[in-house]
C-alpha cells in the first residue's frame, strides 16, 4: 500500500515530467466529462466530430482532395451529423495507398509515436499519434482501470512476449521508471509447456497484484494449468481481457479457477482504449465517446477518431464485428466479436498464436500469417510478405527461434477461413 501510493502520488508526476507528458490533468477533464448527464456529452460529441472533420478538410492532404472529389462539405455536419455518412469509410488498404498524405500538412514539426497494428483483421498498417493523442491515450487507459476500481496506488501486472529486442542502458531504465511510477510489474513468457506455466503462476502469486492485463488465450492456458495444479484461488482481483476475443466458455474457466472479476476492453492501435466493460453481470463495453464516434455498418465496427489531431481517421473499417447502441446512459459496444488465437507445438514446444504474431510484427515486412498443421509433419507457417519485406532475413529470425519450421510465402488470398461462418484462424488444418 506505502509502495503504492509512493509510485501513484511522487514517482508517476516525476516519469510524467521527465517524458514531457501531460496525463494526470486529461484524467481530470475525464472525470469532470463523464460526471455531466449523457445528453451534454452526446452535443459536445457532435460539435467535436464537426471540428475533426473540418481539421482534416484544412489540414489533411488526403481529405482535402477526398471531399473536393465527392463534393462534401464540412459544414453541413452543423445542421445534422448524420451527413456524416456521406464521407467515405476509410480502409487498411488506403492508409497503406495513402501513407503520408493522411497526415497533418506539418507533421514533420511534431514528436511522432507511431503504432503498428496487428494484423488481426487485415494488414498490418502503421498509425501515428503525436504527444497530445497518445496521452488522452494513456490517460484513457488510467480512466478505465479506475472504473473497475483499480486505482493507480494498487499493483498491476502486465504478461507480454518475451521478444527478441536488444535494448539500451536509457531504454531499460526508462521502462524501470514506467514500471515503479505506475506500479507495474511486468512477466513475460515465450512457450506454454509445464515449467513455463509453473513459472508464470508463481510469479503472479508473488506479485499479490490487484489487477493482471494480458490475452485471455495466455490466461485461459494459465487457468487450465493452475486447476489441475489445485493452485491456491485468489491470485488476484480482476483480470483485465484485451487483444484478442474472449469466449464465454473461456471467461467462465478463468473466473471461477482464479476467483476474480474479468473485465473485457476493446482497443485498437488505430484509436487506444475505446470500449470498457464497466458491469460485471453484462457483456456491453462502454465506449468512450470522447475518444470515437461508433457506427455499427453491415455488423462491423466504424470508428472516427476524435483526439488525434495529428491523424484524423473518419469512419475507420476496424474489421471487428459488434453492435453498437445509444441508450439513455450513452453508447455502448455489444455482441463484440474478433478474432480468435490458437496454440500450437513447434518442436515440440507449446506456443500461442500471439506470441508468434508479436514475433513476425517485430521482425517486420509480414501483413499477415497462418500456421498449417499436418498430420505427422511438422507444422508449416504460410506468411504473406508486405512490399517491404525480406525473405532471406524473416528466414534468419525465424529460424533463430524456430529452427527447422518450414516456411510457406503465399498471398493474402490463400489464406484459409474455416467454419460455416468462414472464419479467420491462425491455425488451420490440411482439411479446413
Amino acid at each position: 500500500m506505502i509502495k503504492g501510493l509512493i509510485s501513484s502520488y511522487l514517482l508517476y508526476p516525476i516519469a510524467e515530467r521527465m517524458e514531457k507528458r501531460d496525463i494526470r490533468n486529461k484524467l481530470k477533464s475525464l472525470y469532470r466529462y463523464y460526471s455531466q448527464p449523457f445528453l451534454f456529452r452526446e452535443a459536445m460529441m457532435k460539435k467535436t466530430i464537426y471540428n475533426q472533420v473540418a481539421h482534416a478538410n484544412q489540414k489533411v492532404p488526403y481529405y482535402r482532395d477526398l471531399f473536393k472529389t465527392v463534393k462534401f462539405n464540412p459544414e453541413s455536419l452543423l445542421k445534422d451529423i448524420q451527413y456524416l455518412n456521406e464521407v467515405p469509410f476509410l480502409d487498411k488498404n488506403i492508409i497503406l495507398e495513402q501513407g503520408d498524405r493522411l497526415l497533418v500538412d506539418d507533421y514533420a514539426k511534431y514528436k511522432d509515436h507511431p503504432c503498428k497494428t496487428g494484423g488481426s483483421t487485415g494488414k498490418s498498417v502503421i498509425i501515428h499519434y503525436d504527444q497530445d493523442a497518445a496521452d488522452w491515450s494513456a490517460a484513457t487507459t488510467l480512466y478505465a482501470r479506475n472504473s473497475c476500481g483499480n486505482k493507480r496506488y494498487k499493483k498491476e501486472l502486465h504478461l507480454s512476449s518475451e521478444l527478441p529486442v536488444i535494448r539500451t542502458g536509457k531504454d531499460k531504465f526508462r521502462e524501470d521508471l514506467k514500471c515503479l511510477s505506475m506500479n507495474r510489474k511486468n512477466v513475460f513468457y515465450k512457450t506454454f509447456d509445464d515449467e513455463s506455466i509453473h513459472r508464470l503462476l508463481r510469479e503472479i502469486k508473488k506479485s499479490k497484484s490487484h489487477l493482471v492485463h494480458g490475452h485471455p488465450s495466455t490466461m485461459y492456458t494459465l487457468a487450465v494449468a493452475a486447476k489441475k495444479q489445485n493452485a491456491q484461488k485468489k491470485l488476484f482481483s480482476v483480470f483485465e481481457s484485451s487483444g484478442e476475443y474472449l469466449p464465454v466458455k473461456k471467461a467462465e474457466a478463468i473466473q471461477e479457477t482464479f476467483d476474480c472479476n474479468i473485465i473485457n476492453r476493446y482497443g485498437l492501435a488505430e484509436a487506444g482504449v475505446i470500449a470498457y466493460q464497466l458491469g460485471k453481470n453484462t457483456e456491453e463495453l462502454f465506449l468512450f465517446d470522447h475518444m470515437v464516434f461508433a457506427e455499427s455498418v453491415l455488423d462491423e465496427i466504424v470508428i472516427t477518431n476524435l483526439k488525434n489531431n495529428f491523424m484524423p481517421l473518419l469512419r475507420y473499417k476496424t474489421g471487428d464485428l459488434g453492435d453498437v447502441k445509444r441508450t439513455e446512459g450513452g453508447y455502448y459496444i455489444d455482441h463484440l466479436r474478433g478474432r480468435v488465437h490458437d496454440s500450437v507445438t513447434i518442436n515440440g514446444k507449446v506456443y500461442l498464436t500471439h506470441y508468434i504474431q508479436d514475433l513476425l510484427d517485430r521482425f517486420g515486412g509480414v501483413s499477415d500469417f497462418q500456421i498449417l498443421v499436418k498430420e505427422n509433419t511438422p507444422p508449416v507457417l504460410r506468411v504473406v510478405m508486405d512490399e517491404y519485406g525480406n525473405k532471406e532475413n524473416l528466414e534468419k529470425e525465424v529460424r533463430a527461434i524456430f529452427h527447422d519450421l518450414p516456411i510457406e510465402y503465399i498471398s493474402m488470398h490463400d489464406l484459409k477461413l474455416v467454419g460455416r461462418r468462414h472464419k479467420f484462424r491462425y491455425v488451420v488444418s490440411e482439411l479446413s
